[in-house]
C-alpha cells in the first residue's frame, strides 16, 4: 500500500467523516485522534479490527494501519463463535472492538 494513501495533510480542514446525525470529522481532527492511539500500536504486529458504521472504527483503523500494523477488517456484530474461533486461529496482537465485545484478549475498546 502507497505509504501516502492515509497522509491527510493536504485535507486538514475538509470533512472526512458526517455521521447520520450530522456530525462532522475533519480530515485534521481524524489524524488527531489517529495519533493519539499510537502508544497502543507497535508495527508488525497482528489487529482485528471489529468495525461498525462509527467514527471509533475509522479513527481505530486508520491508526492500526498508519502505524504498520496488519489489520483484518471484520463486522462488529460477527458471530461470537466464530469470532473466538478467529481468536484462537489467528491470536491477533491487538482486537480494536465496540466496548464490551470481546474479553479476555489483548483488546483496545472504542
Amino acid at each position: 500500500m502507497p505509504k501516502d494513501l492515509f497522509d491527510f495533510s493536504s485535507f486538514v480542514s475538509k470533512v472526512a467523516i458526517k455521521t447520520d446525525n450530522g456530525d462532522e470529522l475533519t480530515y485534521g481532527q481524524l489524524q488527531h485522534d489517529a495519533d493519539g492511539l499510537k502508544p497502543f500500536f507497535a508495527q508488525g504486529n497482528l489487529a482485528f479490527c471489529l468495525c461498525s458504521n462509527t467514527i471509533a472504527s475509522i479513527v481505530g483503523y486508520v491508526s492500526l494501519v498508519q502505524n504498520g500494523v496488519a489489520t483484518l477488517l471484520l463486522d462488529a456484530e460477527k458471530d461470537a463463535e466464530l469470532l473466538t474461533n478467529l481468536l484462537n486461529v489467528y491470536h491477533p496482537n491487538y482486537v480494536w472492538s465496540p466496548a464490551g465485545k470481546v474479553t479476555g484478549k489483548p483488546l483496545v475498546d472504542y
